[in-house]
Order: C-alpha cells, then structure tokens, then sequence
C-alpha cells in the first residue's frame, strides 16, 4: 500500500516537474520574442542635418519643413538643422556623414558623384528642359528604384530629392545671348568637371572659388560672373555684385538628401518611414514653390539690384545646346551604367 501511495506520489511530482519545465521553456521563449520585438522598437535618435544654403534659400526651407514633419510625427526623432555649411563645405560634410558623425546631408548631385559615380549624369548639360520635367521623372517609381541601387555599399543611404534649381549665368560685363558671347569672360563655377568642360566649349575661362569668395570676387574683378540660378543670388544677395543675368537653364542643380547607413539601419522601420515620407513630402513642396520663387526673384533681381535680364527663346538655348553637344555625350556615355541612366530619364520625360 505505502509502495502504490509513494508511486503515485513520485509520479505527479514528475508531471508537475514537466508542466512546470515546459512553462519555464515557454516563458523563456517568450522572452525572447519580447527581446526580438524591443529591438525593432522606436529608439529616441536625433539626426544631425547640414545643408549649404542661407535661411531664405530653398533647399534651407525645405530642411525645416522636413524638421517640422519628421518631429510632429512624434516617433521619438529630434532633427537639428545646420546650415550655410555651419559644419563645413559640401565634400567636408560628405565624409563626416561616411564617418557617422553627422546623419543627414542635403548635398548636389556634383559632389555626391565623387563616391556614387552614377549620379553625375543628374549634372549632364541640358538634361532637363525646365524645373516641371525634372521633378515629373525623380518621382517616378522606375527611376527611384535605379538610382537607389547605385548606393548599395556606399556608405550612405538615398532618401529621395529635397530641392532642385536650375543653373544660370550672371555676370558683372555684359548681357548674354549666345555661346559667343560667353568668350572673354572668367566664370566661377560649381566644382566639377563637367563643368569646366561646359564653359571652356562654351568659351568662357573659368575658377572655383568657396562659396564665401564669390561676392567679394566679384567686387574686386577676380572674377566677372559665375553660373547659379536666380533662385541663389538673389537670396544669397550676390545680386548686388551683379549687373547682367541670362537664364540659360544649361544644367539643373539637383540636391540629394543622404543619411549615413549605419544610423539608418539603426532607426526602426517606423522611424524609417517617417524620415523618408517627410523628405518625400518636402522635396515635393520645393518643387510647387520653385515657379512662384523664381518668377519674385527675377522681379526682384530686376527692380531692387538694376540686373538686366535676359531669358533665352527657345531657338537661342539651342543653340547653347548644340554648342555643347560633344559634353553632353562625354557624360552621359561616361561608364555604361551612367548611358542606361541617361536613357532611362530621357524615357521617363
């Protein structure tokens, strides 16, 4: 009797042993699966942004409405905009964004191809004809998904485009109607080769300068006149170096904004989404606001500095065009993945 009394006893001690180890191994699995989940949780992350433009420039309005976006969104993300390059020029920032040490930069397309080689073709001569087609194709769906794939391995992540303004030239000597009328005179412009090569087909000499030179360079004659658009020497206040505008349109200037990868691969899938929904939607807004900026600047261009403006026919920016023929195929036959680029926007247009 004692024997069947301890055998039953020993026998529910056993199966309570059990239940209670698998409740253990359940509650250890579920532990895990409660870590898994807390590592795809929303973190507090503050995303440190440079852009080069001054406050009343465009690209420096589009920053603080991604700000506004991204915060309001309220997904434990705090943006601190610094811009007119407060933490260096453009290539300084690219590679502190490369070393972590600032998140986001709103950088030209110019600059960026020095480590993502593709997205020089955005800076190929009379790409685009105006600020409507630009934006039309970027937005596209075929060509996001191309130019994304050219940052894999790079270092850094593409988050779309946040603004975009088109390339002039102004210059303090004379008006300009023509490619011939480009010779003789000393150009600062954007660095790049692309560049150099433009304006030496086009006849004009050329320099690079920082930014910060320009005005006083162009006081004190070192240079005569430099290509950017209305929509930055008004702003900026260069226009008051200035004396002649032409509008040639001979290249857009498209700004990319980028975020360092591996802070990108750090922010949830929320946060993800909330940072790119807001470049998205800001990039989108520069774009609505640019026809309306750029026909003020030009009135203001004409009535408060006396600059005497000049905006090509159809017929006259051909001839620009015709005369850069030889440049444009340079770079857009550059490598053969930049001539698949090439063609996929002219498709898309």
């Amino acid at each position: 009797m004692k024997k069947r009394i301890l055998a039953t006893f020993l026998t529910v001690v056993m199966v309570v042993g059990l239940a209670a180890g698998c409740g253990s191994k359940s509650t250890d699995n579920k532990t895990e699966s409660d870590d898994t989940s807390a590592a795809k949780e929303s973190k507090p992350v503050t995303l440190m942004v440079s852009h080069s433009n001054k406050e009343t420039g465009g690209t420096a309005i589009a920053s603080e409405e991604f700000k506004k976006l991204v915060e309001d969104a309220e997904k434990d993300i705090t943006v601190d905009i610094y811009g007119n390059n407060a933490l260096g020029d453009e290539a300084t920032v690219f590679e502190s964004v490369m070393a972590g040490t600032v998140a986001i930069q709103m950088v030209s397309t110019s600059t960026l191809s020095k480590s993502v080689s593709e997205a020089a073709v955005m800076d190929v001569p009379f790409l685009f004809d105006d600020m409507e087609q630009f934006w039309k194709v970027v937005k596209t769906d075929e060509f996001t998904e191309a130019f994304e794939k050219y940052f894999e391995g790079s270092g850094v992540h593409f988050l779309g485009f946040i603004n975009c303004n088109n390339r002039a030239v102004s210059n303090t000597k004379k008006a300009i109607h023509s490619p011939e009328d480009m010779k003789g005179l000393n150009i600062r412009i954007l660095e790049g080769q692309v560049y150099q090569d433009l304006f030496a087909t086009l006849g004009a000499g050329t320099t690079t300068l920082a930014i910060s030179e320009v005005f006083t360079s162009l006081q004190n004659g070192l240079i005569d006149g430099e290509d950017m658009g209305i929509s930055y020497i008004v702003p900026s206040g260069f226009a008051e170096a200035e004396n002649y505008f032409t509008d040639t349109n001979h290249t857009v200037q498209p700004v990319v904004a980028i975020i360092n990868q591996e802070i990108w691969d750090g922010m949830s899938e929320e946060q993800q989404k909330v940072v790119s929904d807001a470049i998205d939607e800001a990039g989108t807004n520069a774009g609505s606001r640019f026809e309306d900026d750029y026909k003020e600047y030009l009135q203001t261009a004409k009535d408060q500095y006396g600059i005497e403006v000049t905006l090509l026919t159809d017929d006259e920016r051909e001839v620009f065009k015709e005369a850069a023929a030889d440049v444009i195929d340079k770079y857009a036959n550059a490598t053969p993945e930049c001539k698949k680029l090439y063609d996929l926007i002219n498709s898309l247009k």
